[in-house]
């Protein structure tokens, strides 16, 4: 074969033309350094030139002009080409300049003079959605969903039964809600000591009436029950800033919104009894509770309510059953959404940590799934990825857990020195095993979860 063989039928996007001749500059881009006293310049390598490709294409023939406008209308388009160079074969080019020349000495012929550049990739910095803000999103919009559904179910307005049937499901869930907020692992007076009066008091008693004030709807009941229940930006929220803003990961407070409204919408009338003012201080005895990690935090939100049983019979009763139906499913609804949003302004020290959580809130979100009508059940489901999708990323970045075992009694201090080679990490070494007595002494033999060294 000889070189003519080889030479390919040029075309610029599949719009063919002749060439007569063809160039190009390559070659490294270089800095010059030149330094008093010294006679030798160091040239810097800032790496490969783009490659410039100039080509001097023509159009002949009495159809010339079609093919030359074409040509110009291609060259005029944005975005890389292909160009199929005779010598150089097909490239990827960004075009710089188009020259045309036309006489009429040289009639029925356009000669064009392309500039050609190679087409690179586009670098620059591009927003990337936040996993963890995705996540937030997603639990607000799966909120809605309950809130429609729920709507869309409840009935109470026609019938002062209904009414006060619902009335007493508010108890009811009041003394849910009161009793896993009263039941969070606190360190004694730390959290009274940070809240008002006003503030004290709801997070004791009565938290779903003191937010709702009075039943109006049922999306204000579902609202409410956003409101009571979120460990993020509710009611919830100054419990968890005060004693676990340790365990919030930087940033956490922006992306949630929390502002200095802590009742998690329209600002609350604070009610009138006041509770004692806790002395802040009051010493906390040391390890009267164990650290809180993130999946026992997380746990902890969660309502235990105890439904009372209706009645069947009358439409009425029939009613009221489904009312408290819908209200079971929307409380426990809330409770994983809110668990999901909390997960994603969490830190997760080990990858540990994240994947117990993922999979923790994962399988409840899964469980609410199944038995939610379709647009709930989207929602959740796309929850569901947006936690699986953050935390396992979170937990690809972070380190593994390991156990270890010493023959000899030795406090946890010891073992944190001995171990990750310093003395300031006792308090993780006691918040990855809670079974132990008494962290001075840690009985030799005891297997113990710790991060990898």
């Amino acid at each position: 074969m000889t070189w003519r063989d080889n030479m390919q039928p040029a075309s610029l996007n599949g719009i063919p033309f002749f060439v007569d001749s063809a160039g190009g500059k390559f070659g490294r881009r270089y800095v010059l350094h030149e330094y008093p006293g010294r006679d030798k310049p160091f040239p810097e390598d800032m790496g490969r030139k783009a490659r410039m490709i100039n080509v001097q294409a023509f159009v002949i023939g009495n159809d010339y002009m079609d093919l030359r406008d074409d040509l110009i209308e291609e060259a005029e388009k944005p975005g890389a080409k292909r160009l199929v160079h005779p010598w150089l074969g097909r490239l990827d080019v960004t075009l710089l300049d188009c020259d045309l020349e036309e006489s009429t000495r040289e009639g029925g012929m356009a000669v064009i003079t392309f500039s050609f550049v190679e087409a690179g990739a586009d670098v620059l910095p591009a927003a990337v959605a936040s996993a963890p803000v995705a996540t937030i999103k997603q639990a607000q919009v799966a909120e809605l969903s309950v809130m429609d559904s729920f709507s869309s179910l409840v009935n109470f307005a026609p019938s002062s039964y209904l009414q006060g049937h619902m009335q007493s499901l508010v108890g009811v869930l009041d003394n849910g809600l009161a009793g896993m907020i009263g039941g969070l692992p606190m360190p004694g007076g730390l959290l009274d000591s940070a809240l008002s009066s006003g503030e004290a008091m709801l997070l004791n008693r009565n938290p779903l009436s003191a937010v709702m004030g009075q039943l109006s709807s049922p999306a204000g009941l579902v609202s409410a029950m956003v409101s009571v229940a979120s460990g993020s930006t509710g009611l919830l929220s100054r419990a968890i800033r005060v004693g676990y803003s340790r365990l919030l990961r930087a940033g956490a407070l922006n992306d949630l919104g929390t502002t200095s409204n802590f009742y998690g919408g329209s600002p609350v009338p604070a009610p009138s009894r006041a509770v004692a003012a806790q002395s802040s201080a009051t010493p906390v005895p040391a390890y009267s509770a164990r650290p809180m990690t993130a999946l026992r935090l997380v746990k902890s939100l969660e309502p235990t309510v105890a439904w009372p049983a209706v009645p069947a019979g009358t439409a009425g009763k029939q009613q009221a059953a489904i009312n408290q139906a819908a209200t079971l499913a929307a409380i426990n609804q809330i409770s994983v959404i809110e668990q999901a949003r909390l997960s994603a302004a969490l830190a997760y020290p080990t990858k540990n940590d994240a994947y117990a959580v993922r999979d923790y809130i994962a399988n409840r979100l899964a469980a609410q799934a199944k038995s939610a009508d379709y647009p709930v059940y989207s929602e959740l489901q796309k929850l569901r990825a947006a936690v699986h999708k953050d935390l396992t990323a979170r937990g690809n970045a972070n380190a593994g857990l390991t156990t270890v075992s010493y023959n000899a009694t030795l406090s946890a201090l010891t073992i944190s020195y001995q171990h990750f080679g310093t003395a300031t990490r006792e308090t993780e070494i006691l918040a990855r095993n809670p079974n132990i007595a008494h962290p001075a002494m840690i009985a030799g033999g005891s297997v113990l979860e710790v991060l990898s060294a």
